[in-house]
């Protein structure tokens, strides 16, 4: 009798855990940043109005995002539809602003570590559900560079000093060929200018 309790148990705790949140939910309501920034979310940004019952392109979203996210229940990632006018500071930091495309969609972690597909793919994207789908997979594979805020990776190089920037950092400081001394500063602050 306990091995039974115990069982089942286990599995109203898995089930739990996999359903407490909807399947494609509302990141921009009053409490929802503590909800879902302690877990890994895929993040799908467009404009939309929430929640008035006619706002048509949010609900087309919803039901593709819908479709996505059942394929990786349980799997520990969550997925949210955002307002794209209330994320502008995680978009940036996403490089996904100033794009012209309609909805694009990233991940950011637990941990804040914030992961998007390259311009080309959301240029490219036909399909919506098969693009997403792929870059969830390729999270979970831990395929995916990590998207960091960075100033464009200078395009020549002159004179002996080799300007690094947060993209071309493992590169060129990380390359055990080489012995390298690295100075870090900021081109704003009056100390570090002299």
């Amino acid at each position: 009798s306990s091995g039974i309790n115990a069982e089942y148990g286990e599995e109203l705790r898995k089930f739990v855990r996999t359903s407490d949140k909807p399947l494609a939910g509302n990141y921009d309501c009053s409490h929802c940043d503590k909800i879902y920034d302690a877990v890994d979310t895929v993040r799908v940004y467009t404009s939309k109005d929430y929640g008035s019952g006619v706002d048509k392109n949010t609900k087309y979203w919803q039901e593709k995002t819908a479709l996505v996210a059942k394929k990786f229940k349980g799997k520990g990632i969550h997925f949210v539809i955002c307002d794209e006018s209330k994320q502008d500071t995680d978009m940036r930091a996403m490089r996904l602003t100033d794009l012209g495309q309609e909805t694009v969609f990233g991940i950011k972690t637990a941990k804040g570590t914030k992961y998007s597909p390259d311009i080309e793919t959301l240029e490219d994207m036909d399909d919506f559900i098969e693009t997403l789908t792929e870059f969830v997979e390729d999270f979970l594979d831990g395929k995916l560079p990590v998207r960091r805020k960075s100033a464009p990776v200078p395009k020549k190089q002159s004179g002996p000093v080799t300007v690094v920037v947060g993209d071309s950092f493992a590169e060129v400081v990380q390359d055990t060929k080489k012995d390298v001394l690295i100075e870090f500063y900021a081109p704003w602050c009056g100390h570090c200018k002299a």
